[in-house]
């Protein structure tokens, strides 16, 4: 028979050496790793529709921008010859030297402008085209997207 001594110390030194087995601890680990993916793909998810968002918004403020310009100038910012938009922010920002001019029309981080184009969240320019292809009484206005290509579904687009 054993004292209760011994008995407490056998209970004691048979939990410790009572441990998972291999399959149990490959079973957890796989549980594991399929949460964080899908976490992670729910993220980049939301991150992307985040960028999207804030691509739509930045158009909205500069529709509203030109709006503005055109209520003081009679007239929306020229294009600059292509579909680029330096053209746009020099005169939504800088003083164009008419007396009907009443901007700043937009003020911008340092982080949203290179180069003296407005850019959209994957750090490509925006494009602005005046008339537009689409608005042909007014302008086009628009970011290419996380691809980056002209034309393309994933397009941010004014019309």
């Amino acid at each position: 028979m054993y004292t209760c001594l011994e008995k407490k110390l056998y209970m004691r030194y048979k939990k410790l050496t009572q441990a998972f087995s291999i399959i149990e601890v490959m079973v957890v680990l796989a549980v594991l790793f399929i949460i964080i993916a899908m976490i992670a793909h729910s993220g980049s998810k939301a991150r992307s529709q985040a960028m999207r968002n804030e691509a739509k918004a930045m158009i909205g403020a500069l529709e509203i921008s030109c709006d503005m310009f055109e209520a003081d100038l009679g007239k929306y910012p020229t294009t600059d010859g292509g579909s680029g938009c330096s053209n746009l922010y020099n005169e939504l920002v800088n003083d164009t030297g008419d007396t009907s001019w009443y901007g700043p029309y937009i003020e911008l981080d340092d982080d949203a402008v290179s180069g003296g184009e407005i850019l959209d969240p994957w750090e490509n320019p925006y494009n602005y085209k005046k008339p537009g292809t689409e608005n042909t009484t007014f302008f086009d206005l628009w970011s290419e997207g996380p691809d980056g290509s002209d034309g393309t579904s994933d397009d941010v687009i004014n019309w």
